[in-house]
């Protein structure tokens, strides 16, 4: 399968894993014989491409899948919790993400952080969730392949609100029974009279 970038230091895919030429000052560039290596790299450049062979490109394996994916409901939202891989690929996980099926409405956790909420969900809705976590940043992120999906889980609807009266709306209203009370205090003060 041919490279996705240069052959000669930026980082590309075979298949499902990602591979980076050996960097500058290290021990494995030019140090292999020519005799006993392939005509082409891992990365398919011609040998050899220096003084001697390199020993070739290192894999960056992705991440494990996380586990024990759980998804609790709330009002119009459900957080998800999930079990981060110990295996995390050559660098250490840097996030997770958690996705919504149906709608693909996400969230994501940095690492140590094993849980995050989806929210603006639609209540009735029955939901499950994937989690996928990623290791490395920049050019060297690499993301794994999504967790089982947890079990179907419906949110809440939001609860109503409660109206309140503020604190005007107190005062106008105990002025507005202030005025029924002498309204009918004088009415009833007429009908009194001979």
């Amino acid at each position: 399968m041919a490279p996705s970038g240069n052959p000669n230091g930026d980082p590309a895919y075979y298949g499902c894993v990602k591979t980076q030429a050996p960097q500058t000052g290290s021990l494995a560039l030019n140090s292999a014989s020519a005799a006993f290596a392939p005509n082409d790299d891992e990365r398919g450049a011609t040998r050899p491409q220096g003084a001697a062979d390199d020993r070739g490109a290192f894999e960056l394996g992705p991440p494990a899948q996380p586990t024990d994916v759980t998804a609790t409901a709330g009002p119009a939202q459900v957080t998800v919790s999930w079990t981060p891989p110990t295996h995390t690929g050559l660098y250490p996980l840097a996030s997770c993400t958690a996705t919504a099926n149906p709608g693909g409405a996400s969230c994501t956790a940095p690492a140590g952080t094993n849980q995050c909420t989806i929210t603006g969900l639609t209540p009735g809705t029955a939901y499950t969730f994937t989690v996928t976590c990623t290791s490395g940043t920049g050019q060297s992120a690499i993301t794994g392949f999504a967790s089982a999906a947890s079990g179907p889980v419906t949110p809440d609807a939001p609860p109503v609100p409660i109206p309140t009266l503020s604190v005007w709306g107190l005062f106008g209203s105990a002025g507005l029974l202030s005025l029924l009370g002498a309204w009918r205090q004088r009415r009833w003060g007429q009908r009194r009279r001979p």
